[in-house]
């Protein structure tokens, strides 16, 4: 199935690599919207700089897990508040093999 009307829609890209180089921002990109298209939009930024992570949106939240940081490998989740656009920290998390 494929959506005829993407307005509403919305993607975050959080974080990174840029050319050898850890990135903490975040930015939200809104689909739709009329004549204006898309816009992209900075949200708060990453507390730690990671890459090689993943990041979900769930229910006004967008979670970055895990990744590398710039000195090793980060076991901490971060939660962006969509709404208060903030940033809090989760305690860290085991894994478990």
């Amino acid at each position: 199935m494929v959506a005829d009307d993407l307005s509403g829609l919305v993607l975050y890209a959080c974080g990174g690599r840029d050319r050898g180089i850890t990135l903490n921002s975040c930015e939200r990109l809104v689909l739709g919207g009329g004549d204006a298209g898309a816009t992209w939009t900075s949200i708060a930024e990453l507390q730690s700089p990671r890459g090689s992570h993943v990041v979900c949106a769930v229910e006004g939240k967008v979670y970055a897990l895990g990744g590398g940081g710039v000195h090793s490998n980060l076991a901490v989740c971060e939660v962006t508040h969509i709404t208060y656009d903030y940033i809090d920290t989760v305690p860290e998390f085991q894994i478990l093999l």
